[in-house]
């Protein structure tokens, strides 16, 4: 009897052992074959579909937006003219609490960011002011001008005037608060554009693009003697092209020219001079473009198909109808170009306006004109 129960105790031993050492090569080789659960896989899977290179950042129009580089958000003024804030995800949206402003017909941020020239709609009509981005309050500007904008820093503005005496527009410049005015130069047509390089003396200004018409790209100085007009001189003659019209550089160094060409529009580069122009073989025009921080790249929107019976830019720009845009990536140094969203991926029609990229350059935002909203490519 005692030798059974001996054999009975070695033999249940066994049996322990056996077990033990059955279940920790069994976890040894499911840890080694990497057993997941298949649920895990699905969500893995799903979580990866989810992540789309163009994103809406939400359904709220988000009207005259810019980066806000010290707290990296993008601020706007909303529909009701209420200034916010909102992160490049379109998330942690914040109202600034500052007086809402309505009426607003245009507006263009000062290079600095503080201050914003305004087309603003009263009861009188429309007219310019200056915006204190401080403190949130407008000061409606005393002379009557037909178009302003930024001479390259806070402290000066460049505005067109119109004298209903004799007929004649001018070329003004003030400080931002349109005191101190003195004329720079005459100009020749009622409708046209100003730029200024940010950081020199140059001013450009050009007619209305029109398709039939060649485009007239002229130069002056903010710099002249007291009492006396700069001097002004048309730029290269490869900068007149019909329907022409213009985005700088960064550094002023090139020019961007968009034209029409046998009917299609072209976009092409030259130098600050508007010599030495390139076809970059892109149909599209310069609004849907944004010079990258070191104008090494250019991001463009470029419409898939526009009807023969459109004429271009001015049935655009008159509203008549609207794109669908697929984005490109050029490098002009070695002329390579990129697509940043796949055929697949455009689930809906985007007519690509304002362009502006993320500081890092991770990112290209823009407004789809079709529905107004704000959209997010990850780059």
């Amino acid at each position: 009897m005692k030798k059974l129960f001996i054999f009975s105790l070695i033999s249940l031993v066994f049996v322990l052992i056996f077990f033990v050492a059955y279940n920790v090569s069994f976890r040894a080789q499911k840890e080694e074959g990497v057993v997941v659960d298949k649920n895990e896989v699905i969500n893995v899977i799903e979580k990866k579909e989810d992540v789309k290179k163009i994103i809406s950042l939400g359904n709220d129009k988000m009207l005259f937006p810019i980066i806000d580089t010290g707290t990296s958000k993008i601020n706007y003024f909303s529909q009701n003219g209420e200034f916010f804030s909102v992160s490049f995800m379109g998330e942690l949206k914040k109202n600034s609490n500052k007086s809402p402003i309505t009426g607003i017909n245009s507006l263009a941020w000062s290079p600095g960011q503080q201050k914003a020239i305004l087309l603003k709609e009263g009861e009188g009509g429309k007219y310019y002011a200056w915006y204190d981005g401080a403190i949130g309050s407008i000061h409606k500007y005393e002379e009557v001008m037909d178009y302003a904008v930024w001479s390259g820093s806070d402290e000066r503005i460049v505005y067109k005037k119109f004298n209903p005496s004799d007929g004649s527009r001018a070329l003004m410049i003030a400080d931002f608060d349109g005191k101190n005015a003195r004329k720079i130069a005459d100009i020749p047509w009622k409708m046209m554009s100003i730029y200024a390089v940010i950081g020199k003396n140059d001013i450009f200004f050009w007619n209305l693009p029109v398709a039939s018409q060649k485009t007239q790209l002229k130069k002056t100085s903010t710099l002249s003697f007291e009492g006396m007009e700069s001097m002004t001189v048309d730029i290269g003659k490869e900068t007149q092209r019909y329907g022409a019209d213009y985005l700088w550089s960064n550094n002023g160094n090139k020019i961007l020219i968009s034209s029409v060409v046998d009917g299609r529009m072209e976009l092409g580069i030259s130098d600050g001079n508007g010599e030495k122009y390139e076809n970059l073989k892109m149909p599209t025009i310069v609004s849907k473009c944004i010079w990258s921080r070191n104008d090494e790249f250019l991001y463009c929107a470029v419409p898939s198909a526009i009807d023969s019976n459109i004429v271009m830019p001015d049935d655009y720009r008159a509203g008549k109808f609207y794109t669908k845009d697929i984005f490109w990536k050029i490098n002009l140094q070695t002329g390579e170009r990129n697509r940043l969203v796949e055929l697949d991926e455009l689930e809906d029609d985007y007519d690509a306006s304002g362009l502006f990229l993320s500081p890092s350059e991770d990112a290209l935002f823009f407004t789809n004109r079709i529905d107004e909203k704000m959209y997010r490519i990850t780059l």
